[in-house]
């Protein structure tokens, strides 16, 4: 089956968009630029004045975004990776097969299936840990649900290696942040304990940094905004919950 997109469905469709070949429905992702680019300038700024992991930019403009994500999404499903197939791919744009509904949806229709879903998708943020690769955007929204696997989508950060342990935290952190702007109370606790098998340092590591950044009460919200974090609200609500946490245990 030949998966190329007609050139007036390309000029037409957003950056990502639904289309059908044949009966089969796919996914076309288009190559773009570097999202609000200063928005990334005043992250890159705080981070430098803070050093705190969870403001570590993600690379800068300039790449070629449809041929590196086609090519990582290849080879994590060379190495066992749950994510879409890769079907056609060019210099402009790639086609994906269909992965599934996101888990976002889930949390607003079915709170109880989502909730029994969130241990699965946090093993597969570690299997992709373990092959040392970072997502750089592991909100709630890039995880579905195809098939009884939960899968991975959106790849478009390159993450060098020499930052993998600050966007390996800031993926637990963007994953609990989602669930947070989602109003479901998110137990950060237990998602380090489901993260680590109950026994490692990503707790204390992900509340040292939270607490570095309770300041964010005296920035304005603007700000935060232009880094993505519209809901100033619920990133106090993490930063409150993690200076509440003692020796592990579960906020009162």
């Amino acid at each position: 089956m030949r998966y190329s997109i007609d050139r007036r469905f390309l000029e037409a469709g957003p950056d990502v968009f639904r289309h059908r070949v044949g009966k089969e429905t796919v996914y076309v992702k288009k190559r773009r630029n570097r999202k609000n680019p200063l928005g990334w300038l005043a992250q890159a700024v705080i981070h430098g004045l803070t050093g705190n992991p969870l403001t570590t930019p993600p690379p800068g403009p300039g790449r070629n975004s449809a041929v590196f994500e086609a090519d990582r999404l290849e080879w994590l499903a060379g190495r066992g990776v749950d994510v879409p197939r890769v079907l056609h791919r060019s210099d402009s744009y790639f086609v994906m097969s269909d992965a599934g509904p996101g888990l976002d949806a889930l949390v607003s229709r079915k709170p109880e299936k989502a909730k029994r879903l969130l241990p699965k998708a946090i093993g597969a943020l570690k299997r992709l840990h373990n092959l040392g690769v970072a997502h750089g955007g592991a909100q709630i929204r890039n995880f579905t649900w195809l098939n009884g696997r939960v899968h991975l989508i959106d790849f478009e950060d390159d993450i060098p290696d020499n930052a993998f342990a600050a966007f390996q935290l800031r993926d637990i952190f963007l994953l609990a942040f989602s669930l947070e702007r989602l109003g479901t109370d998110p137990n950060i606790a237990d998602i380090c304990r489901i993260y680590d098998s109950g026994d490692g340092e990503t707790l204390e590591r992900l509340c040292a940094a939270l607490s570095g950044l309770s300041l964010a009460r005296l920035l304005d919200n603007a700000l935060l905004s232009s880094l993505g974090m519209r809901d100033i609200r619920g990133f106090i609500r993490l930063v409150d919950k993690a200076k509440h946490l003692k020796g592990g245990e579960a906020w009162p």
